[in-house]
């Protein structure tokens, strides 16, 4: 149990430099073309695409430009027609720094090329993205796009060049599912801490449903909100703010040995900030209009497995049968909570930084 404790608190420790829910953060276009000609845009954050690039690229100066790289975008961009890879006859590259301080710099990326004439199908791989993408798929004649998921560097499912093939509404549930329940495991690491600190301050198993459940109820209203622009918070603040929920819940462990009868009430009152911050995550994936409900269902229908994942390993690595011993709240509720509080400490400050609040 002591070494169980001590990985997890390693683990915890090192939340306060980690990236939480990077889902939905890279975009990318492509444009099919009457005359054969494929154009790609590609938006993604900076830093990690330019670290990712120089940890391949040593050769080249740090302080050197994205433009330094194009030979290397070039060669992480491929595009292959009925099994042969098209040629990217044209890239250019730039940084675009926001000028609202409420959204990200973001690096643009524009690749042009060839495909065979006559071609059916295509698949589309972009091998320096770590997490999950949207991949944005247009056609002449104005039909509705078609969008499809793709997991990180992995290739893209076949898809059609002439547009007589649609996803039916089973795909698209299952594809919002999936990237509803990785945008909490493994890539939510502050929902993960958020759900661990609920789970830590249940003395039984029927309580913590009753918390799960209000966070539920929660989220998913705002989540439907703020994807039909009901609401519209700012993302920045609704960051700054699921951080010190994280923050408050893990403190509340420390400071009160026995759980209180608003336990439920402030979950519920927190459950809609996170709700804003899962919307800010789906809106960033750009789900098409049709597509929207399918996507909200799929999406919500994820994330709650990812929660009840994280409540079963819980239960399957600590378990409720350790909570009556006497070491429990010592061994396990004061280090876990501390570690908890320290990471959502740190992610309020390097948010309110980043946001230019300090």
């Amino acid at each position: 149990m002591r070494r169980l404790l001590l990985l997890m608190l390693c683990l915890l420790s090192a939340a306060a430099s980690a990236a939480a829910h990077e889902i939905g953060t890279t975009r990318v276009t492509l444009d099919l073309l009457a005359d054969g000609r494929w154009r790609a845009t590609i938006l993604t954050p900076p830093s990690a695409l330019l670290a990712r690039l120089a940890a391949r690229n040593p050769h080249i100066p740090p302080e050197a430009g994205i433009e330094a790289y194009r030979t290397a975008l070039a060669a992480a961009i491929r595009l292959e027609v009925d099994g042969q890879s098209t040629e990217t006859t044209r890239l250019a590259a730039k940084l675009h720094q926001a000028e609202d301080k409420d959204r990200p710099a973001v690096a643009e990326i524009l690749a042009e090329g060839v495909a065979r004439p006559n071609a059916a199908h295509a698949t589309w791989r972009f091998d320096l993205v770590a997490s999950a993408y949207s991949l944005s798929i247009h056609r002449t004649g104005g039909e509705e796009p078609m969008l499809i998921w793709i997991d990180g560097d992995a290739r893209s499912a076949p898809f059609s060049l002439t547009g007589a093939e649609e996803k039916s509404l089973a795909d698209i549930l299952s594809d919002y599912v999936a990237l509803g329940f990785t945008h909490v495991l493994p890539l939510g690491l502050d929902h993960i801490l958020f759900i661990l600190a609920l789970c830590l301050y249940a003395p039984r198993l029927s309580p913590l449903l009753i918390q799960a459940s209000a966070f539920t109820l929660a989220h998913s209203l705002t989540l439907a909100l703020t994807m039909t622009s009901v609401i519209r918070p700012p993302s920045s603040l609704v960051e700054i703010l699921i951080a010190l929920s994280i923050a408050f819940v893990a403190v509340e462990n420390l400071v009160a040995p026995k759980p209180t009868a608003r336990r439920p009430l402030i979950v519920f009152a927190f459950g809609l900030l996170h709700g804003m911050g899962f919307a800010g995550a789906l809106r960033e994936a750009a789900p098409v209009s049709g597509d929207l409900a399918p996507a909200l269902i799929g999406f919500n229908i994820g994330v709650e497995f990812g929660q009840l994942a994280v409540i079963g390993l819980y239960i399957l690595l600590v378990g409720f049968w350790t909570r009556s011993r006497r070491w429990y709240r010592a061994w396990v509720v004061s280090p876990l909570s501390l570690a908890i509080a320290a990471a959502g400490a740190a992610w309020t400050w390097e948010r309110l930084q980043a946001a230019g609040y300090l």
